[in-house]
C-alpha cells in the first residue's frame, strides 16, 4: 500500500492511514502488523525518509493510549529470546555533523496526587552455579580533543531528601 509519487515545487505526496474504526459502546478494533512464522523469519521496518530540502527530518512517534477513568496504556518494547543468546535492544540517538549529537531522555510519568513514576536500570537476576549477572556501566564518552562529559548521581530537593547508596 502506497500512495503516488510526485514531482515538483510545492507539491506534497499523499497521507497513508491504517486506522480501524470508533464505538462509542464498546472496544475499538485493534491493529497488527506481524511477520509470519518461518524457518528465517522477515523483518519490520518502521522509518522516516532523509530529508532533503527541510531543515528538520520526519519524525517517528510511538505512544500507548490516554485513559479518562483508568491507567493509561503500557508502552512495551522486548527482544526476542534465543537458544543461544537473546537479543539486544538498541536505543541510540542521532550524530549531529555542525551541532550537538541527539540527546536519549528516560523520565518517569509525574502525578497531580501521589508519587512520580519510578526509573529501574538492572541486570537481571540469575541462579545456579558458575552463573554471574550481567555488568551495569555508567559511562561518559572519550574526548580526544575536550573535556569529556561528567557523571552525576543526585537525590532531588525535597522536605526529606532521598539517600544514595553506592
Amino acid at each position: 500500500i502506497e500512495t503516488a509519487s510526485v514531482s515538483g515545487n510545492n507539491v506534497s505526496t499523499g497521507n497513508l492511514s491504517l486506522k480501524t474504526g470508533e464505538s462509542t459502546a464498546d472496544a475499538s478494533g485493534g491493529v497488527s502488523i506481524v511477520s509470519g512464522k518461518a524457518d528465517e523469519a522477515g523483518s519490520i521496518e518502521l522509518s522516516v525518509s532523509d530529508s532533503l530540502d527541510s531543515t528538520t527530518a520526519g519524525e517517528v512517534r510511538v505512544s500507548a493510549g490516554d485513559s479518562m477513568v483508568g491507567s493509561g496504556g503500557d508502552l512495551l518494547a522486548s527482544s526476542g529470546s534465543g537458544q543461544k543468546a537473546g537479543g539486544n535492544i538498541v536505543l541510540e540517538a542521532g550524530t549531529g555533523m555542525l551541532d550537538n549529537g541527539g540527546s536519549i531522555v528516560l523520565a518517569s510519568g509525574a502525578s497531580a496526587t501521589s508519587q512520580s513514576g519510578q526509573v529501574s536500570i538492572e541486570t537481571a537476576s540469575v541462579s545456579g552455579n558458575n552463573v554471574s549477572t550481567g555488568n551495569l556501566s555508567l559511562k561518559t564518552g572519550e574526548s580526544t580533543a575536550d573535556a569529556s562529559g561528567g557523571v552525576s548521581i543526585v537525590s532531588g530537593k525535597a522536605d526529606e531528601a532521598g539517600s544514595i547508596e553506592l
